[in-house]
């Protein structure tokens, strides 16, 4: 049994992929957008680029551009979407199991009033960007807190700041205590997600300039422990003095409307792209994943190898493909990858690829550290530089590349559900265990200037053009 969208001759195109038309590429200046031709290219880039132009001035000022784009898979039908996904869903933003590139997933029939939850998901990928270390409670919170700013009011104006889930405040959903969001490795969904968003909130609103040098903290790759109590020094959760904070969230959980609230201003944007014929076989390993929990077990190699022969038809230097294939005939592909890398040099799965195919660890290192710079919220590739430093002897930068792939992975793993953090908490042990347990580095240290991030802008706070209540809207 084959999946839903592998090749076949129903088409005039010779392809059962969604749509009646042949598949596209437009590429803006911030997205790969792979869509049926019959859907409107102009509106989907000029949605897709100002939701980013918004997300990352709700970020920071001024906005910084980042080295990548992401990669829009746009459905023809919301009947498409709920073939591949169930019904009641608008969108979502996953990493592809195969190649790990953000992808956000929607129908063409949204175009004009993206899902809130696009919003939310952009705002962690380009957060990474400039604070490369975040504990699960920050992340999640400035999630929740610029994801208003998918929806424009009727005068066409986007806010941040506003309450999470279009307006559900959770007023009665019980809080956790604010230590146990830094002590607690996993936490109840829902007290997580409404203490993390008023915690941000209330940070955001009443302790302005504090949580600004916060962030200043984590924008250098410092610990987020050491950022908090070097600017948060009253509440320490070491020192079990954060009860007086939980009492200030208790008050805002009830008075939830109140706090500032700002107008996200956006300034020119490019709505360029260009066209050419969709990488199909690109798309079809983008949608395997979902394929193969359809498939019988017994027939998943079989479609493995199907799949990548029909990208490598359509791109020989796919270096996914080149690896998948190499891995069910037990063969290297080492050669194939590293000159894959030679035209996609900023692609980070080429160098991802190359880094875990390499046998020199030199050409190991260079490789993750390019795949890092291109993908900071990439936990898997954090941790395999941590790995190589090891190799190297570089045991406190080790240290601090692998707590930084925890970080990732425990934030991930409260919206996506990866398995991956325990194993990694177990390596970071190991190497504690090995180098002494002294971390002194930031990132990648002065060894190397490569680090991903770009030079930190003002973060946002409140001293913006704000309104004083959520209920004007």
């Amino acid at each position: 049994m084959l999946g839903a969208f592998s090749c076949a001759h129903s088409r005039p195109d010779g392809c059962s992929l969604p749509g009646k038309g042949a598949w596209r590429e437009y590429r803006s200046k911030h997205f790969q957008i792979l869509a049926d031709e019959e859907t409107n290219p102009t509106k989907l880039v000029a949605s897709l680029e100002e939701l980013h132009a918004a997300v990352l001035s709700a970020l920071v000022d001024p906005a910084l551009e980042t080295p990548s784009r992401i990669r829009a898979v746009v459905l023809p039908a919301r009947g498409d979407l709920a073939n591949l996904l169930g019904p009641n869903v608008g969108g979502i933003y996953f990493r592809a199991k195969y190649d790990h590139q953000p992808t956000i997933l929607f129908s063409a029939e949204s175009v004009n009033r993206l899902p809130q939850v696009l919003a939310h998901e952009l705002a962690h990928l380009l957060s990474y960007y400039f604070f490369p270390r975040q504990t699960p409670w920050f992340a999640e919170g400035l999630a929740q807190f610029v994801e208003s700013v998918a929806a424009a009011d009727s005068q066409g104006r986007r806010w941040a700041g506003g309450q999470p889930m279009n307006g559900w405040a959770g007023r009665f959903v019980p809080l956790l205590e604010t230590r146990q969001l830094f002590t607690a490795k996993r936490w109840p969904a829902g007290p997580f997600y409404i203490t993390s968003w008023l915690l941000y909130r209330y940070l955001w609103n009443q302790r302005s300039a504090q949580f600004t040098d916060y962030q200043r903290h984590l924008g250098t790759g410092e610990s987020p422990d050491d950022a908090w109590r070097s600017s948060f020094p009253e509440w320490d959760p070491a020192k079990g003095t954060t009860m007086g904070l939980d009492t200030k969230l208790e008050y805002y959980q009830r008075h939830a409307a109140e706090g500032l609230r700002w107008e996200v201003k956006i300034g020119p944007i490019d709505r360029s792209y260009s066209s050419a014929a969709a990488p199909r076989g690109q798309l079809h390993m983008v949608l395997l994943e979902f394929e193969l929990r359809k498939t019988n077990p017994i027939l998943r190699n079989s479609l493995r190898r199907r799949v990548a022969q029909e990208v490598l038809r359509e791109d020989p230097n796919y270096p996914l493909a080149l690896l998948e294939l190499a891995q069910l005939d037990n063969k290297p592909a080492l050669a194939e990858i590293r000159a894959a890398t030679t035209t996609r040099n900023s692609d980070g799965l080429s160098w991802y690829l190359l880094g875990h195919s390499a046998t020199d660890a030199a050409e190991r290192e260079a490789a993750l550290r390019r795949a890092v710079e291109l993908a900071p919220w990439n936990a898997t590739a954090v941790a395999s530089l941590a790995e190589v430093a090891i190799v190297l002897g570089k045991c406190k930068e080790a240290m601090v590349l692998q707590t930084r792939a925890v970080e990732v992975a425990e934030a991930e793993r409260e919206r996506e559900g990866s398995q991956e953090v325990d194993g990694l908490r177990r390596k970071l042990a190991n190497y504690q265990s090995g180098c002494g347990g002294a971390m002194t580095r930031n990132f990648l240290g002065p060894e190397s200037s490569s680090t991903g991030t770009p030079p930190l802008a003002t973060v946002r706070h409140a001293s913006r053009t704000t309104e004083s209540s959520d209920s004007s809207r």
